[in-house]
């Protein structure tokens, strides 16, 4: 109750034993709810502070709504995900954090939000956020991203509507199926809806077993991706076998049914199925 705004609230505990039972008994007295006062910003960033406070109005934080540290963990949430979604690649949730003054009065709490520089490691100086955009997009099928450095001069690619599709030995789907599941474009900012949607096209086509997406920071270009998306191929082909037993009005029997299915007959991550179904009945 304490994180729901019942700040002043006691629980206090009792027992009854009865033989070997053993009966506990809460008791909770809340108190008084603590309700939103002031929310005022501490964003030592100039561009996200505009950001930040141009979004207030989507704000789940509102004055005189109760505090509860569940809103709070929500509207953490929703200003990650927000600069997400606006370029800021690096940023996460670990960046936002409130503090609150409880020293108002008459229950009420002041909320300050705070959003300090990026720091990339403990021996590295403060820094604005960086804000990036896509570089450039490229396919890889049948190597994991990890090997891909040291795999590509080996593995043969075709190049459609702009974009690089590496493989080995075959490209196990038609280019269309990579690029026009694709919601990643270069060129433009980068947005996590955009990567999370792509991973939603790859995640509903039979054919892909699972997908990865990989952003390098450019060696040279330090506010600019390259995205690296690779898709594993599926088991292409399964059959499967079932027995079972039949009782019909006391005549008993057998049925076999034999299934064949391809998940990508013409690589382009068409589901084809086949099923056979033979009976036997002995008729007394």
């Amino acid at each position: 109750v304490t994180n729901m705004g019942w700040l002043d609230a006691d629980v206090f505990q009792s027992k009854q034993i009865k033989g070997k039972k053993l009966k506990l008994t809460y008791d909770v007295v809340t108190g008084n709810r603590y309700y939103l006062n002031r929310i005022d910003y501490r964003i030592y960033d100039p561009i996200i502070e505009k950001l930040v406070k141009d979004d207030q109005p989507l704000s789940l934080l509102k004055k005189g709504e109760p505090f509860d540290l569940n809103v709070l963990d929500n509207e953490r949430s929703r200003i990650t995900r927000f600069l997400q979604n606006s370029g800021y690649y690096k940023f996460t949730k670990e960046y936002v954090r409130f503090e609150a003054d409880t020293c108002v009065g008459g229950q009420l709490v002041d909320i300050s939000i705070v959003i300090p520089l990026y720091k990339a490691n403990i021996n590295k100086e403060e820094e604005y956020h960086k804000k990036y955009d896509i570089r450039s997009v490229t396919f890889v099928t049948s190597s994991p991203l990890s090997d891909f450095a040291k795999e590509f001069h080996n593995m043969d690619s075709i190049h459609y509507k702009g974009f690089p599709i590496y493989y080995k030995s075959r490209l196990p789907f038609r280019p269309s199926i990579y690029t026009n599941n694709n919601s990643i474009e270069k060129g433009k900012m980068y947005m996590e809806r955009d990567m999370q949607r792509t991973y939603s096209n790859y995640g509903q086509l039979g054919a892909v077993m699972f997908s990865n997406i990989m952003m390098l920071e450019h060696d040279s270009l330090s506010n600019e991706l390259d995205c690296y998306i690779a898709l594993h191929e599926n088991k292409k082909r399964s059959f499967g076998a079932e027995l079972e037993g039949t009782n019909s009005a006391g005549d008993l029997g057998a049925a076999l049914s034999i299934t064949y299915q391809n998940r990508n007959i013409f690589k382009g991550s068409e589901l084809f199925s086949l099923e056979f179904r033979g009976a036997f009945e002995a008729i007394t």
